[in-house]
């Protein structure tokens, strides 16, 4: 269903490695995955504008779904985890070079965000790594 799949998207389907950013694997890795993007996205699209933006998210989700086939490549993964991770890097960087121009409480609410999406997201991926323990992907 679009999903990352090693076997697949490293033979003939590399479209997978883009399209794995958009599905997500049930309603509540999407809302956590949503609710971060509305949180941090609008300050970093106003920093670097929009169409830095769309390239920044779009190449760090691929750049995610490369390291993760690379790292499991029989594991079927899906989200937009690797691109949020990727504009929190570049938010990340951003702030650390220009730390005199971001307020105090905008600081403060984008390290709660920072911090309740990391573990979140660590918390999700022990969940699905330990319910597909065992399981062998079988192709359709």
């Amino acid at each position: 269903m679009g999903g990352n799949y090693g076997p697949d998207s490293l033979a003939m389907q590399p479209w997978r490695f883009l399209t794995h950013v958009f599905v997500h694997i049930g309603i509540i890795h999407l809302a956590l995955n949503m609710f971060v993007l509305m949180q941090i996205g609008p300050l970093v699209e106003r920093i670097f504008g929009a169409r830095s933006f769309a390239v920044l998210y779009l190449s760090s989700g691929v750049s995610g779904g490369l390291l993760s086939v690379s790292i499991h490549p029989a594991q079927v993964s899906a989200g937009a985890s690797g691109a949020l991770f990727g504009v929190y890097g570049a938010l990340g960087v951003f702030l650390w070079r220009q730390r005199a121009i971001v307020s105090a409480s905008d600081l403060k609410r984008i390290s709660k965000t920072t911090v309740g999406f990391i573990i979140g997201d660590l918390l999700m991926g022990f969940q699905l790594a330990s319910s597909n323990a065992g399981r062998l992907h079988t192709p359709d």
